[in-house]
């Protein structure tokens, strides 16, 4: 078995059983739970309930950035030179409306959880991330605050998918398995979803290698995955209370300063707080876990070719321009 860290690099994620404890996820629960019941005064009666930002939002919420054990492991795993991301969200409940039998084929909603969000990372010789300069290190964590019988969702994340050499390049690969395949899955599963299933090389730069099959997590309280924002992954509908805490972390660069970007400046939907916050910052800072803000609010270019897109895109170029 490999170590922490190569596992990691290979495969894209990791799972780590009980970083936090079971008083601390039941602490966290109740917090949560707090801010839906709030919430829910002021507008209506939600059972699921999304907070993106949640995390600078609420300042009980701070301490879990700069948490020892998580930034042991992001130490360990990643770099010491890891920085906060900003980008974050609570989860409550949040889940797929579907009937699911187990079948990985009937899942819906795989996704990237970065601006790209294609199932191709090359086309044509060209690549989604451009790592020429500078290697991509956006790192998502996700906390689990329930045990897995009383949710009873399982986590699936596709092994590779984040590496550019087990994406499918060649178009007569992927009319095999998204027009032969795929098709074929869906008249023999009855289920549309299956052609939309995201097929990732086994072996680098080898068609003839057969597709990765999702790997699939049971998670109790107090687990965390630690996964590259490029590595896809879905979840099968909840049948329970589920409680769960995701955060972004990053190292210093143009590939870390585009995903913050994304969610500052573009996803205003999201509703993001403003970039600084002093006294968060002055923690921050403390840990050395504060991004260089100088440096982002520079920051005026991405170094993707596209936002959904294999091509570039100059609107994303012109928005940075205006908004330096």
């Amino acid at each position: 078995m490999d170590d922490p860290k190569t596992d990691f690099e290979k495969n894209g994620f990791l799972v780590v059983k009980k970083l936090l404890s079971s008083d601390e996820a039941n602490d966290l629960r109740n917090k949560i739970d707090n801010i839906v019941n709030d919430e829910t005064k002021k507008h209506m009666t939600f059972y699921a309930f999304a907070i993106p930002d949640g995390i600078r939002k609420y300042k009980n919420f701070w301490y879990l950035i700069w948490h020892p054990n998580i930034i042991k492991l992001l130490h360990n795993v990643v770099s010491k030179n890891i920085k906060f991301a900003i980008h974050n969200d609570i989860h409550r409940n949040l889940t797929p409306q579907y009937k699911y039998d187990g079948d990985y084929f009937k899942l819906s909603g795989w996704h990237r959880d970065t601006r790209f969000r294609s199932n191709f990372l090359k086309i044509k010789d060209k690549e989604a991330f451009n790592e020429t300069q500078e290697k991509f290190k956006c790192i998502r964590l996700g906390i689990y605050l329930n045990n897995f019988d009383d949710f009873k969702s399982y986590l699936y994340l596709i092994p590779k998918s984040h590496l550019t050499s087990h994406s499918l390049g060649n178009k007569f690969e992927i009319f095999f398995w998204y027009r032969v395949f795929a098709f074929f899955i869906s008249i023999i599963t009855k289920n549309k979803f299956a052609r939309f299933f995201p097929f990732i090389r086994k072996k680098p730069n080898n068609m003839f290698s057969g597709y990765s099959k999702p790997y699939r997590v049971e998670l109790n309280e107090g687990d965390v995955v630690l996964f590259d924002t490029r590595v896809i992954h879905a979840v099968s509908p909840s049948q329970g209370t589920k409680h769960s805490i995701f955060i972004d972390y990053g190292i210093e660069n143009e590939h870390t300063y585009d995903h913050i970007n994304y969610y500052l400046k573009e996803r205003k939907d999201l509703g993001y707080s403003d970039l600084q916050n002093k006294q968060l910052d002055d923690q921050l800072e403390e840990h050395d876990l504060l991004i260089n803000i100088n440096n982002l609010k520079n920051f005026n270019k991405s170094p993707m070719t596209g936002r959904h897109s294999i091509n570039p895109e100059e609107h994303i170029k012109g928005f940075y321009l205006k908004n330096i």
